[in-house]
């Protein structure tokens, strides 16, 4: 099993940025030396719950402060992009890193953002596909145009190639099921996660995995990366005590700041899943959070609970979020530390389910 590490960035007025960014990079190059395989970073803008705009520049100062880990974007908004910038940027940042990016990519769900860049949330799905078949045609040899209804590009050769190819891996978010079987469809392995049960995971993979045996009966091996917020302490008394204001911090970020909806509440047509998911997060529980969605415990059960989405759901990917809700810098250290010492040794590697 792959595991690695995730970065948001959740800022505070309270708290200095710089000062979260040097514990960010920090925790990263940590991960590096424990032994985790790879860091994933976020892209928000214009609020709190996400402090790091500009992923691609973090990966590149990430590649400079490390060797072997690999770099993933967990997720680029692709209607927030001019395409070939980011095309010839996510390249560079592939030959910088030696090929260790990982190009997760997604089209964005937070109103605030899509209103701070002027762009219409639905065209979100529309310059989301396009966006996504430029990328691929840009990293491959030569020159190439196209022919959208958002973007027209006519011969241009994007350099410099990625290391990678026929480029870096994409993974797509999926927060659906619906989206799981088209991802499938296309041929891109989804990331699914932290807000989403484990029975909703379980879902959504398997319709994933039915639409990719439909599609491409000979199978592929394929890393369907989850997203877990992650609390480890050998003191089971004290993990509510510390986990828990993280967790809540998230949470009301999420639901205040986060939502499609925005301020009015006015959901967009081509968002209605969120408008059936939401309600739910506002009336969620620490309680009900920790049963079907957190992973916050002693070492040997959180080995357990891991194992346990191994055999379920077929987990074969998964990424840590230990820095969650500005949880205290030390604690996001030693939750870090238990895993790689109590956890991560347990976590063979096993033939990835195609």
């Amino acid at each position: 099993m792959k595991v690695g590490v995730f970065q948001l960035i959740p800022g505070s007025p309270e708290r200095d940025h710089s000062q979260l960014y040097r514990e960010a990079i920090e925790q990263v190059e940590y991960a590096e030396r424990l032994g985790f395989d790879s860091v994933w970073l976020g892209e928000h803008h214009f609020t709190n719950y996400g402090i790091c705009p500009s992923i691609l520049t973090f990966a590149s100062y990430i590649a400079a402060r490390t060797e072997r880990i690999r770099i993933g974007l967990a997720v680029a908004v692709l209607p927030f992009y001019q395409p070939l910038r980011l095309a010839e940027e996510a390249a560079m940042v592939d030959v910088l890193s030696g090929g260790r990016l990982d190009f997760g990519v997604g089209r964005g769900y937070q109103r605030v953002e899509f209103d701070g860049f002027g762009v219409s949330l639905e065209e979100s799905r529309g310059r989301f596909k396009e966006t996504l078949e430029i990328l691929q045609l840009a990293w491959s040899d030569g020159p190439f145009s196209y022919d959208g209804e958002f973007y027209k590009i006519d011969s241009v050769d994007v350099l410099p190639k990625p290391i990678q190819k026929p480029g870096p891996p994409i993974y797509a978010a999926a927060v659906s099921p619906e989206t799981a079987e088209a991802m499938a469809e296309k041929g891109y392995p989804i990331m699914v996660g932290l807000t989403d049960t484990e029975s909703a995971i379980a879902t959504a993979h398997t319709r994933y995995r039915d639409k990719r045996r439909e599609v491409y009966p000979g199978g592929l091996d394929l890393e369907l990366p989850v997203l877990r917020m992650i609390y480890l302490s050998q003191d089971g008394k004290s993990i509510r005590a510390e986990a828990e204001p993280g967790f809540k911090n998230y949470l009301s970020s999420l639901i205040t700041e986060g939502s499609p909806g925005g301020k009015t509440g006015e959901f967009s047509q081509s968002y209605g899943f969120y408008e059936k998911h939401f309600p739910r997060l506002e009336g969620l529980t620490y309680e009900t959070a920790v049963e079907r969605m957190l992973l916050f415990g002693e070492p040997a059960e959180i080995r357990e609970r891991i194992n346990g989405l191994e055999r379920d759901i077929g987990l074969n990917s998964l990424i840590c979020w230990f820095s969650f809700g500005l949880l205290p810098h030390e604690k996001v250290m030693r939750s870090m530390e238990l895993m790689a010492e109590h956890v991560l040794p347990h976590l063979k590697e096993a033939p990835i389910a195609g």
